[in-house]
C-alpha cells in the first residue's frame, strides 16, 4: 500500500477505514469499535498480505510492564476486532489467524473517500472474565449486539461506555448524571477494583486498587459517598469512599462472605433518596439464609427487614423505589440458581410477589420515568434478555430495542438513558492427552471448534465420541461429535423445551441423560442412541437436575429440590420412584470409577465432599475453593480447575493418598475461562481428559435517547 494510502483511507468489502481517527464505517453507518482493536486494524492493513507477529503487535501498542498479561489483552482485541468486522476464526474473510505466530490481512484493499466527522466515533468493548458456570449455572451463548429501534424515542442509539480491556461490571450512576462508577476485573482472576467514568470524555480513573475484590459500587443521592462491598480472605464489609478525596470507611462486617462467581453474580447496596440508610442483604444469624437488612448511617445500628422462608437461598440484590416507601429485591431458590422479583412495602413490610417465573435473574432497577421495574431474566429464552414489569399490572413485558445477553440494566436518573452489561461469549471443547492419571502428555488442543458456546463434553462409553451441551442451534441442546465427524449431530430436538444440557453418557454408550426445562419445569430424560428415542424420566414439580449415571449403569444420580432443599437422589434408568441419597444437602454428583465413592458439592457451594455408598452416614471433605462441575473424580486422585494466583485457569491434580497437587496444564493463551454445568470429564481409560474454554467478553453499554 502506498504512504498516501496509509495515511487517508481504504476499503475492503463493505468497509472503509480512516488512518488518522481509526474510524471503521460500513457503508455510512460508523462501526462500533475500540481503539485497541482500531489500532490493531490499522496495524494489519499496513501490512496487508503479510504476517504481523503476536510480538510486533504486543511490542506496539502494550507495554512491558504487562507481563503475563498481554495474551488475554490481544486475545480480547482480536475477538473484539472480528466481531466488528463480522469475521470468523475458522472461515476468515479478512483476518487469518497463522497459529502461534500473529495474523494477516487476507481480503484486497484500495483506496477510498471518507466523510469526516466531527462526533466522536463510538467504540465496542468486548472484554474478558470466570464464570460461571453459572454456574449460573452456567448457560450462556454467543451474544451479537443489535440496535433496534428504542420505545421512548426515534433517535436513540446503543454506544459502549467503557474504554478498557478489562471486565466491567455493576454501574452506578452519580446523582448529576454525568459519571458512573462500576467494578473492573482483569483475566480469570477474581480481584477488581472500582473506576469512575466520565460520561462526556470518557476517561476512567481508577477508585481502589485491584488487589482486592471490590463489587457493587453505589452512589449516595448527595455525591459524595460511593458505598461498594470488599471481599477479602478474611471478611466481607461494606464500605463507603469519599468521592472527594478517597478516603475509604470500613462500615460494616457481614457474616455471608461468599464470593459468587461470575463476578457480577455478587449483590448490590441501595442508597435511601435521603442518603440516611442502605439496604443490603447478609445471611440470616446461625443460618445459611440471607435476608434483608437496613444499615442506618447515623448510629451504624442493622435492622432485618426481612424473614424468607426455609428452603430458599434468601433474599437478595436491594433497590429502594425512586419515593423510599419500597424495596424492591430478588428472593432464589434453595440453591441460588434461579429467583423471583419481590416488593417489600417499607411501612408495614408488607410483601409482594411479581414474577413466578422460576427462572435466572440477573439484576434489575426501577425505571425513573414510568416507575416499573426493568430487569434481565431468562424467561422464555436460554439467553438473558431485559424485561419490564408494572408493579400494578404485575405483567412482565420485553423492552424493546436491546438485543440478548443484556444483564444489569440501571438507569440514569437525570437523563432516563439505561446502561446494561453485555457479553459475547465462545467456548470450544478441548482435550488433554494423559501419559499416567498426574501427567500431561502434551499441550491442550480443539477437538470441538465454533463459534458458539460449546461446554459438557463427556465420552460415549469406551468411544472418542463425545457428547455436549452447545448454543449453536440458537438455544441450548445436547449434541453428539463422532469421531472424525466434522458435522456434530443435534440430538435434542424439542420445540417444547426452552433447553436442554448437562448430558452424561451411560457406561455401555447406549443412552444418553440430559436435563430439560420443559414447560417452566426442569426433570430428566433419557435418549437411546440407537434409534434416538426420549423418555421423560422425572416427574416431579421440583428442580431435578445434573444427572451423572453410576458405575455400573443400574441407576442415575441427580441432584433435586423436592424436600425443599437440594440433595443427591437416584433413579433407575427404566423409571420408578427415586431414591434419596445423601443425608444433607448436595449438589452436582459424580461417582469415582471404581463405584465406592460419590462426590458432590455440599452445602458450602465451592467444598467437594464425598460419600461412600452404602454408608450414608460416611460424608467427609475432599478439597476446599473448587465450585460445581470444575472437579472430576478419578481412580487415585481428583482433577480440578484453579485459577488463585494467576490470571489464566490451571487443570490441577489432588492425590489422595499422599494429599498433594500438582499442576497439569495452564490452559492456552488464546483462552481465559472455563464453562459448563460439567466443565471437565476423562475417558474410561483416564488418558484424555476433556474440558471447555474461551474467552467470555464482556461489556458496559449506553442506551442514548
Amino acid at each position: 500500500m502506498s504512504e498516501s494510502a496509509r495515511e487517508a483511507a481504504i476499503g475492503f468489502g463493505p468497509f472503509k477505514f480512516d488512518f488518522s481517527t481509526l474510524e471503521l464505517r460500513r457503508g455510512a453507518e460508523v462501526v462500533p469499535l475500540q481503539e485497541r482493536p482500531s489500532q490493531i486494524l490499522a496495524l494489519l492493513l499496513k501490512s496487508s498480505g503479510e504476517l504481523v507477529t503476536r510480538e510486533t503487535i504486543q511490542a506496539e501498542l502494550w507495554s512491558p510492564a504487562l507481563v503475563g498479561e498481554v495474551d488475554i489483552h490481544l486475545n480480547v482485541a482480536i475477538k473484539k476486532l472480528r466481531t466488528a468486522l463480522q469475521d470468523s476464526a475458522k472461515e476468515p474473510r479478512y483476518i487469518a489467524t497463522l497459529t502461534g505466530r500473529g495474523y494477516r490481512f487476507i481480503h484486497p484493499i484500495e483506496p477510498a473517500a471518507f466523510e469526516r466527522t466531527t462526533r466522536r466515533p463510538s467504540s465496542v468493548i468486548l472484554s474478558a472474565i470466570s464464570l460461571l458456570s453459572i454456574s449460573l449455572l452456567l448457560i450462556v451463548g454467543y451474544w451479537s449486539l443489535r440496535q433496534p429501534e428504542l420505545p421512548f424515542g426515534t433517535s436513540q442509539r446503543i454506544r459502549p461506555l467503557t474504554v478498557s480491556e478489562a471486565t466491567e461490571f455493576d454501574p452506578s450512576f452519580s446523582p448529576d448524571g454525568r459519571q458512573v462508577v462500576y467494578a473492573s476485573a482483569l483475566g480469570s482472576g477474581r480481584d477488581s477494583s472500582l473506576f469512575r467514568l466520565d460520561l462526556e470524555t470518557l476517561e476512567a480513573t481508577r477508585l481502589t486498587e485491584q488487589s482486592q475484590r471490590d463489587r457493587a459500587p453505589a452512589w449516595s443521592p448527595d455525591g459524595k459517598w460511593i458505598a461498594f462491598l470488599r471481599y477479602s480472605p478474611e471478611d466481607c464489609a461494606v464500605h463507603l469512599l469519599e468521592t472527594e478525596t478517597g478516603q475509604v470507611l470500613d462500615q460494616f462486617t457481614l457474616r455471608d462472605c461468599t464470593l459468587r462467581s461470575p463476578p457480577w453474580d455478587a449483590d448490590s447496596l441501595s442508597w435511601s433518596p435521603d442518603g440516611r440508610h442502605l439496604a443490603f442483604s447478609d445471611s440470616l444469624e446461625g443460618e445459611d439464609r440471607r435476608g434483608l437488612y437496613i444499615l442506618s448511617l447515623a448510629d451504624r445500628r442493622t435492622r432485618l427487614i426481612t424473614d424468607p422462608p426455609a428452603g430458599s437461598d434468601g433474599d437478595y440484590f436491594p433497590r429502594y423505589s425512586p419515593d423510599g416507601r419500597t424495596l424492591a429485591f430478588l428472593r432464589g431458590d434453595d440453591h441460588g440458581s434461579s429467583e423471583d422479583l419481590y416488593l417489600l412495602d417499607l411501612a408495614t413490610l408488607a410483601e409482594q410477589r411479581l414474577t413466578n417465573d422460576n427462572v435466572t435473574i440477573v439484576g434489575f432497577d426501577w425505571d425513573p420515568r414510568s416507575g416499573e421495574l426493568v430487569f434481565s431474566s431468562l424467561r422464555g429464552s436460554s439467553l438473558p434478555s431485559i424485561w419490564r414489569i408494572a408493579p400494578s399490572r404485575r405483567q412482565a413485558v420485553p423492552f424493546s430495542g436491546v438485543g440478548s445477553g443484556a444483564i444489569l440494566p440501571r438507569f440514569n436518573a437525570v437523563t432516563g438513558n439505561l446502561c446494561y452489561v453485555t457479553w459475547i461469549d465462545d467456548f470450544d471443547i478441548w482435550q488433554l492427552p494423559l501419559s499416567d492419571q498426574r501427567t500431561a502428555e502434551g499441550a491442550p488442543f480443539k477437538v470441538i471448534d465454533s463459534t458458539q458456546h460449546d461446554s459438557s463434553a463427556v465420552p460415549v462409553g469406551d468411544s472418542r465420541d463425545l457428547v455436549f451441551a452447545s448454543f449453536r442451534s440458537g438455544k441450548a441442546e445436547v449434541w453428539l461429535a463422532g469421531e472424525g465427524d466434522p458435522v456434530p449431530e443435534q440430538l435434542t430436538t424439542n420445540p417444547a423445551a426452552r433447553e436442554s444440557g448437562s448430558p452424561s453418557a451411560s457406561p455401555d454408550g447406549t443412552t444418553i441423560v440430559y436435563d430439560s426445562l420443559v414447560d417452566g419445569n426442569r426433570d430428566l430424560y433419557t435418549l437411546r442412541l440407537s434409534d434416538r428415542r426420549v423418555t421423560r424420566l422425572t416427574h416431579h414439580a421440583a428442580r431435578d437436575v445434573l444427572p451423572s449415571w453410576s458405575v455400573d449403569g443400574n441407576w442415575i444420580y441427580f441432584s433435586s429440590n423436592r424436600t425443599g432443599e437440594f440433595r443427591i437422589w437416584r433413579i433407575s434408568p427404566n423409571g420408578g420412584e427415586p431414591q434419596p441419597v445423601s443425608q444433607s444437602d448436595g449438589f452436582c454428583s459424580l461417582p469415582d470409577p471404581d463405584g465406592r465413592y460419590l462426590y458432590f458439592n455440599s452445602a458450602q457451594p465451592r467444598r467437594v465432599s464425598r460419600i461412600l455408598l452404602g454408608d450414608l452416614d460416611s460424608e467427609e471433605e475432599v478439597l476446599e475453593g473448587v465450585r460445581w462441575g470444575r472437579w472430576l473424580p478419578g481412580t487415585a486422585g481428583l482433577y480440578f480447575f484453579s485459577v488463585e494466583g494467576g490470571t489464566r485457569p490451571r487443570i490441577e491434580y489432588l492425590d489422595f493418598e499422599t494429599r498433594s497437587i500438582s499442576v497439569l496444564a495452564t490452559l492456552p493463551a488464546e483462552v481465559g475461562h472455563v464453562a459448563g454445568n460439567r466443565a471437565i470429564s476423562i475417558s474410561a481409560d483416564e488418558r484424555r481428559l476433556y474440558f471447555s474454554a474461551g474467552l467470555l467478553i464482556v461489556d458496559l453499554m449506553l442506551v442514548e435517547d
